[in-house]
């Protein structure tokens, strides 16, 4: 896809986020109005599901190296992750945020290099592309952003989400979020 129509695509996402807060009043956590969005299904969890010795031995290494990165920050707002692991009831409202990390002028995030991805062993699948068809965008003012998005169905069980974002100097940071998920009503 040509540079112009991805900047594009992203105008246009960002514009739709601005014009949400402005109607729904949200500052703190963007809202998207869609629902029942389904992030992999539950034959892709077959191969993405962990045990939970797995999301242990992740959490205990990921903890060596969260923090020691010069690319941007990334929070995950929405929801809550204690020491990487997310305890949710599907369907989930996401709402993470971007942020520079040296120089919010001069290095602004390049949205473009956004990379989500749910992981095991060799078995990975990019989630990406179908998280910003429906996600809604929003500059923070800093040089960053915040992605948002509601009702997102994930199967049930435990998985690795990997989320890598880079500045526009070439400063990379990947943190990994492991999901426990148990059924909704």
């Amino acid at each position: 896809m040509p540079q112009r129509i991805k900047h594009s695509r992203f105008t246009l996402l960002a514009l739709v986020g601005l014009l949400c807060l402005c109607i729904f009043g949200q500052s703190d956590t963007i809202r998207a109005t869609v629902s029942g969005f389904v992030l992999f299904t539950e034959e892709d969890a077959g191969d993405l599901r962990l045990t939970e010795s797995e999301v242990v031995e992740g959490v205990r290494l990921e903890a060596e190296t969260r923090g020691k990165h010069s690319g941007p920050h990334i929070v995950l707002e929405t929801p809550e992750a204690v020491e990487g692991v997310v305890e949710a009831t599907t369907p989930i409202d996401l709402s993470l945020t971007f942020e520079p990390n040296l120089a919010p002028v001069a290095d602004p995030i390049k949205e473009q290099s956004l990379r989500v991805v749910a992981r095991k062993g060799i078995f990975k699948r990019d989630l990406t592309s179908l998280i910003l068809e429906h996600a809604i965008l929003a500059p923070t003012g800093s040089g960053g952003w915040q992605l948002g998005i509601r009702n997102v169905e994930i199967p049930a069980g435990k998985f690795r989400i990997e989320v890598i974002i880079t500045d526009r100097i070439g400063n990379t940071t990947q943190h990994k979020y492991y999901f426990r998920v148990s059924a909704g009503i």
